[in-house]
């Protein structure tokens, strides 16, 4: 999942919050690696709000 803009963390914020029984957070980390630093940051600012 690649949020570039406000509207697409928004949205990728919804997805996480509608898929969050069946996440595999180790596999959406991994993933987000390949997009680089940026990915991973954004990614881990998203997980943290859901908490």
């Amino acid at each position: 999942m690649r949020a570039t803009g406000p509207g697409k963390s928004a949205d990728a914020a919804n997805a996480l919050n509608i898929a969050e029984q069946s996440l595999d957070v180790r596999l959406i980390a991994r993933l987000a690696q390949r997009y680089g630093r940026d990915a991973v940051i954004n990614l881990e600012k998203l997980l943290s709000e859901k908490k």
